[in-house]
């Protein structure tokens, strides 16, 4: 079990490296943009964006998945059909659908309550169709496992991305301009580096029965997907619908902070269906899956800690244009601590989607992640009228609990698991507590005091944890999954 908890870590460090980084840089945008735009119009600038993420699902429309599932691994002919097929219908949808919209871009924009102008509807659109042009080229690279080549051109796209928005947004100071400019620039870039593999594997020939086939195939996922997307952005509209722009991009801000827990949650993601997939026939498999959400839980734990009780300090450290946080935008700090559970929660269904992939029962996982969006719909709508980004905030937890609790519920049946929930609630319970606990007590402090204070807790109920909720038995496990042979 050792040496396949060691193989999960290692999986992990591989998976994360790229994605860590990725999202570090993408990340750095976030205070860039908080320095040179005002609340509100950061908010419809996250408003676009959570719109671009609905129009990337119809863009691609399920031709990404099919892609995947038609690829053969021995026929070379076969998969050039493959990507012409999704490549073309990509292009001809996306071009059509921007084309529409382009001509439509005023009259959406009252309809979406996109103040700032309807020339930030075009950009949208223009930005999803480049990103959907290079879906099936990207999808090669990860077909042919071109690793190194596919990590490159994604970290060539965002370094790209962040210099275009240096210089648009804090050099010229064009404002959400420039962030959309810089948008579309990159992604023009992504399209340029990938000239090579289209051009390697397109053909002029379109095969109407495949491409039949993989429409038949790819527009079943579209419900899915739409599901998911709402899952995880419906927030944004609802709360600028309620609350206006102002909250919204206060409440954006505020979510992005949470990065710490969402980049485990996400390597995390990368490496754990490889792994249960590899090890569901051993003997101990369902122990092993077991442990593994403990430790997971004890490693969000600590995340919770470290970013919820010392984002404060983070926040006064010099950035471009002013400090990381500007104060226009620390009215949202407080929610930071939901938003991190709220991860933790999307982490625990992952781990227990292993179940429903060993039972090839993935029909469910719609199901759920739709019960969850309309879950998430249904408590913004509630909450927010009264408590604002807290109100949204809180509803996008209780979503992701509702979505963990459900796929629970259906797993304990289908692939039953003795999960130690007992040595997690303690682990929530201490961290909860130590957090409560610290916030209070150090609440009206000098910052240096408070922050050694804070520090210590943190230290303390770490090992606290370890000694109460881990046995001997559980200790000697993890000393040695990190000791070298």
């Amino acid at each position: 079990m050792i040496d396949k908890l060691r193989s999960l870590l290692s999986d992990t460090a591989v998976y994360g490296v790229s994605t860590i980084v990725g999202r570090f840089l993408s990340f750095l945008l976030t205070p860039l943009y908080l320095n040179y735009l005002a609340p509100a119009e950061f908010g419809q600038v996250a408003l676009l964006y959570s719109y671009i993420a609905f129009i990337n699902i119809f863009f691609s429309f399920g031709m990404e998945s099919a892609f995947f599932r038609f690829y053969s691994f021995e026929d070379e002919d076969k998969n050039r059909r493959v990507f012409s097929n999704a490549f073309f219908a990509i292009v001809i949808v996306g071009a059509t659908l921007t084309a529409l919209a382009w001509a439509a871009a005023p009259a959406v924009a009252r309809v979406l309550d996109v103040s700032i102008g309807s020339k930030f509807i075009r950009y949208s659109f223009l930005i999803a169709f480049l990103d959907a042009v290079v879906l099936i080229p990207f999808g090669v690279l990860r077909m042919k496992r071109r690793s190194k080549k596919f990590a490159l051109m994604k970290f060539g796209v965002i370094a790209f991305n962040l210099v275009a928005n240096l210089v648009f947004v804090a050099g010229l100071g064009t404002g959400a301009d420039g962030i959309f400019w810089a948008g579309m620039a990159s992604s023009c870039a992504g399209v340029l580096l990938l000239t090579g593999e289209i051009r390697r594997y397109l053909v002029v020939q379109v095969d109407t029965g495949l491409l039949r086939a993989m429409a038949a195939f790819g527009l079943p996922t579209l419900p899915a997907s739409f599901a998911a997307i709402v899952l995880q952005i419906a927030d944004r509209p609802i709360l600028q619908s309620i609350a206006g722009n102002t909250a919204v991009g206060i409440y954006q801000a505020a979510y992005k902070l949470g990065i710490p827990m969402m980049m485990a949650v996400t390597v995390f993601e990368y490496a754990w269906k490889p792994f249960f997939l590899q090890h569901y026939r051993d003997r101990e498999a369902r122990t092993l899956f077991s442990h593994v959400l403990t430790y997971f839980t004890v490693l969000c734990a600590a995340i919770f800690l470290l970013t919820g009780l010392f984002i404060e300090y983070i926040a006064y450290l010099p950035f471009v244009g002013g400090r990381f946080i500007p104060q226009a935008y620390m009215a949202g700090i407080g929610i930071i601590p939901v938003v991190l559970g709220a991860y933790y929660f999307l982490g625990i269904f992952t781990n227990l989607t292993a179940g429903v992939y060993l039972r090839k029962r993935t029909k469910y996982l719609p199901l759920v992640t739709g019960a969850a969006a309309a879950v998430n719909v249904i408590l913004n709508y509630t909450l927010d009228p009264y408590y604002g980004m807290w109100g949204a905030a809180w509803a996008t937890l209780g979503a992701y609990a509702v979505s963990a609790l459900l796929l629970y519920c259906l797993t304990r049946r289908m692939y039953p698991i003795r999960y130690e929930w007992g040595k997690m609630l303690i682990t929530a319970g201490i961290t909860v507590g130590v957090f409560l606990l610290l916030k209070f007590i150090t609440g009206g402090w000098e910052p240096w005091p408070a922050f050694a204070v804070r520090l210590g807790g943190v230290l303390a109920a770490l090992c606290g944890i370890l000694l109460v909720v881990f046995s001997r038995g559980d200790m000697a496990r993890v000393k040695r999954m990190v000791r070298r042979r």
